[in-house]
């Protein structure tokens, strides 16, 4: 039966923290939904990653989403949950982690939220990118979850009523506060990969890992402390061309297109306003468009495929509806998905490698496919994540990657991995 359940807040996040078993070898699924067939077929430790969608809903929304899926966890007796969180504390941190911790029948639940390989660090309960808070950081400047302070503490507490203590590096001293009566959700500074094991290894002694949070960075050390055992052989399948689209806004991203627009990748920006238009791919100028861009696939073996607007990103800030048929947000990425499928049938399948940056882009593509899951296999650069798709009986490599993760040449790297030299 499945050992391990991780809870992830959007398709991205939810693969790049499966992955981390992927590598081990360890039989790793991600999907939407907690599925009881999973169960049944799944051999011992694996581990279930679902993706709960959770990023853009109200908070009241996230909290039922993940109480539910930890209700369903709870009754099929699989033994650790952890919430997956964003490294840049974006989203509903707060209503989640209280939904786990209310659901999961503990009154601890263990948060550790750095991920120092990418330079996410928690210093006195303040969280830091690249030394910088993460508030003033490009995240605080995010066009779709700006985050607006880097106390974890008081994120947290703007959602939620439980008690929070935000425990230093030696935090030998609060065990007594930790195991007194009431609920509460431990926050722990983390400087390095080594210091996240040794928080691991205490949790682990005290038999604390019943319920745990963080991001990829903790995740990574979950193999070793559960004492997870995989065999699975991963390899990579590569490919003559690869293509990338992207409907991330993030300046990450997009310093990473300018880079690989410099490095030899053809470039191309969508009109975002055009798209708007109701059945955008079935208008004249859709249906030409896309001959475009199925052509300029064919032509060049490294094409991005972008949304960057000045345009979609004041749209972003000016339309606010939870209605995801108005929402530029939503829309848009409904729309890439559509165009990607589109292009897929038009014959790319079987010569590109499809690489997505942003959770919303790939859940656009994802949910065109309900009740597929992906199977993670390992990272291809930092925050790169390569994952197989059964689709129509054809394997098809798929490469997501969060907008705000990966160097400059990420892209680059990418492509150095994925295809076949020439």
């Amino acid at each position: 039966m499945i050992k391990l359940l991780i809870i992830a807040d959007d398709f991205t996040g939810a693969l790049d923290t499966g992955v981390q078993f992927a590598k081990e070898g360890i039989r790793t699924g991600v999907g939407m939904e907690f599925d009881e067939k999973l169960l049944r077929d799944s051999g011992e430790d694996s581990v279930l990653v679902i993706d709960a969608e959770t990023r853009p809903m109200t908070p009241a929304q996230a909290y039922e989403r993940v109480v539910g899926i930890v209700e369903n966890a709870t009754a099929a007796g699989i033994r650790y949950v952890f919430k997956k969180t964003d490294s840049a504390l974006r989203g509903n941190i707060g209503c989640e982690l209280s939904a786990v911790l209310n659901a999961g029948g503990e009154k601890i639940l263990s948060y550790v939220p750095a991920f120092p390989k990418i330079g996410r660090t928690t210093v006195d309960g303040i969280h830091y990118i690249d030394g910088i808070p993460v508030n003033e950081s490009v995240f605080g400047k995010d066009p779709f979850e700006p985050v607006s302070d880097a106390n974890i503490k008081n994120i947290i507490g703007s959602q939620s009523d439980i008690r929070v203590l935000s425990l230093p590096k030696e935090q030998e001293e609060y065990y007594e506060v930790l195991a007194s009566d009431g609920a509460c959700i431990a926050v722990y500074d983390a400087k390095t990969d080594e210091e996240m094991y040794q928080i691991g290894a205490k949790l682990k002694a005290e038999n604390r890992l019943g319920l745990m949070a963080g991001c990829a960075g903790f995740a990574s050390q979950l193999p070793g402390l559960l004492c997870l055992k995989g065999h699975q052989e991963n390899h990579i399948s590569k490919r003559k061309s690869m293509i990338v689209i992207s409907g991330s806004l993030n300046p990450i991203t997009e310093n990473q297109i300018k880079f690989a627009r410099s490095s030899g990748f053809q470039r191309i920006t969508l009109n975002v306003e055009s798209m708007m238009q109701n059945e955008y791919w079935n208008t004249e100028e859709g249906r030409r468009k896309l001959e475009d861009l199925a052509a300029a696939s064919k032509e060049n073996s490294m094409l991005i495929i972008d949304t960057f607007s000045r345009r979609y990103e004041d749209s972003i800030h000016t339309v606010q509806t939870e209605n995801t048929h108005e929402n530029p947000r939503f829309r848009i990425a409904a729309l890439l998905g559509e165009m990607t499928d589109l292009l897929l049938e038009k014959g790319i399948s079987d010569t590109h490698a499809l690489v997505m940056t942003g959770g919303d882009t790939v859940m656009g593509f994802m949910k065109r496919h309900p009740g597929l899951a992906l199977t993670p296999v390992c990272e291809i650069g930092q925050g790169a994540v390569l994952s197989y798709l059964n689709r129509d009986k054809e394997i098809l490599p798929l490469i997501t990657k969060s907008g705000g993760f990966g160097e400059d040449d990420i892209f680059l790297t990418i492509a150095g991995q994925l295809l076949l030299e020439k």
